[in-house]
């Protein structure tokens, strides 16, 4: 089951504003369901795969001219060199938007390469998991500006307040797999979500060595969620 978000709109207009788009955002937080839901008809392409990957990474110009366009290409932090040759193919046809959609979950390495070859050429998407308003299935999708006139309007188009348990919604969090299939055991979910996340993102963004230590460090750190943040008082506990 597809759940609708309300960023649909967004990633709509800003394809017909720029040749590329870059969305980034956490693991499972449905930046590839989005873009299939909204562009139906790209080509798609991920870097999860060890023959594409090596296609991306050893003839990255051979891979991006045999693509069809537009094209969704998934876990592009895998092959930083692309991002150059992107750049190359939107100079050739500047006024052509909605070329090449870019996703990634590693923001940090997935920008160092739009800084370098694709500023001004890219926009730039950040995608978070769901809203309370998405939660919701709420039409309500305005931005939050203060004052009476958007309050009203808020009002007018949420017939009423939300009904959703928020202890499940604390329990479950913000990732849409965890709504749209309500037979997943949550635990056994996040388990092998942070497992994926200590075992591949932490390790090849900061090459944690103790995989063991660190995952204690996550979850202690987890203990202190809504709490004011004393560096202090966390590096004490680790002495």
């Amino acid at each position: 089951m597809y759940i609708k978000r309300h960023i649909e709109d967004v990633l709509i207009s800003a394809a017909k504003s720029f040749p590329a788009l870059v969305i980034s955002g956490a693991r499972q937080v449905g930046k590839t369901t989005i873009l299939h839901q909204c562009f139906p008809h790209a080509s798609y392409s991920t870097l999860d795969r060890i023959d594409v990957l090596d296609a991306a990474q050893n003839n990255p110009e051979e891979f991006l001219n045999a693509l069809i366009q537009p094209s969704i290409i998934d876990k592009v932090q895998y092959a930083p060199d692309l991002f150059r040759y992107v750049k190359i193919l939107v100079d050739e046809k500047r006024t052509e938007k909605g070329r090449f959609f870019l996703t990634g979950s590693q923001r940090y390495l997935m920008m160092q390469g739009v800084d370098e070859s694709l500023a001004g050429r890219a926009g730039i998407i950040a995608m978070l998991g769901l809203s309370m308003r998405e939660i919701d299935d709420s039409k309500f999708s305005d931005p939050f500006v203060g004052g009476e006139d958007y309050l009203h309007e808020r009002q007018k188009q949420q017939s009423s307040l939300s009904t959703t348990d928020i202890w499940n919604v604390i329990y479950k969090g913000d990732l849409p797999e965890l709504y749209a299939d309500e037979s997943i055991d949550t635990a056994m979910y996040y388990e092998s979500y942070i497992d994926a996340y200590l075992r591949r993102d932490v390790h090849n963004l900061a090459h944690v060595g103790d995989i063991t230590t660190f995952n204690r460090f996550v979850m202690f750190t987890a203990l202190l969620n809504g709490q004011q943040l004393n560096k202090v008082d966390l590096a004490s506990r680790w002495e």
